[in-house]
């Protein structure tokens, strides 16, 4: 082997259904004329057990914004993660949305019964008025809430690279324009004693080097 030629490897990446197919399999094709000897596999399940396969080393790293971390992980910060509170026009049309007090009138869509979307809007207001929805809907995934508010069956947090498109075309609205909702980031994240820890850090550099879409 020449001193200049180096050795195909190959690296196994978890991520989550949606990040995965509207970010990472789109950017494949970049990667691979990045670092021609590196093959990425990918890994789909959810943000948590994304975070314990990396732990267990069923894959060598994972995408995720979980800030659950096993013992002796580390990460590489790949992108800031902003949120927007949306819904479709006509449905806040029918029934305003404007503070705590008009919860009672919609619908929540949301992961599950800890609301960890809801959460990014709720901690970013400085009062302490509790939001009661009407009802809660749990869907599990972010592509399955944005499919039910799309239909105006409800009104929920969402990433807002994930919702973009909805906005720009007009299909939703962004209900509180004016709110600053908390952010998160999107981390890869790896065991500290990992083989290949120089290959994982040049990786979150060519990810970080690709926008998020």
């Amino acid at each position: 082997m020449t001193a200049d030629k180096i050795a195909p490897y190959a690296l196994t990446i978890g991520t989550r259904f949606e990040l995965g197919l509207s970010w990472i399999t789109p950017s494949l094709g970049i990667l691979a004329q990045t670092r021609p000897e590196r093959t990425l596999h990918l890994s789909f399940g959810d943000g948590e057990d994304m975070v314990e396969r990396v732990r267990t080393y069923q894959v060598d790293a994972s995408v995720t914004s979980s800030r659950n971390l096993p013992p002796g992980a580390q990460y590489a910060t790949l992108h800031q993660e902003e949120y927007v509170f949306v819904s479709r026009r006509a449905l806040i049309n029918r029934s305003p949305l404007g503070s705590a007090s008009d919860a009672a009138n919609h619908t929540l869509v949301d992961i599950n019964a800890e609301l960890p979307l809801f959460r990014y809007f709720l901690d970013g207001q400085a009062g302490k008025t509790p939001w009661i929805f009407g009802r809660v809907e749990k869907l599990g995934t972010i592509a399955a809430i944005r499919h039910r508010v799309l239909e105006g069956k409800g009104v929920a947090v969402l990433p807002k690279y994930f919702v973009e498109d909805d906005l720009k075309r007009r299909r939703l609205i962004n209900v509180f324009p004016k709110k600053r909702l908390k952010t998160d980031a999107f981390r890869l994240v790896w065991m500290s004693d990992h083989p290949r820890q120089e290959a994982l850090l040049q990786l979150s550099e060519d990810l970080r080097a690709i926008p998020l879409t």
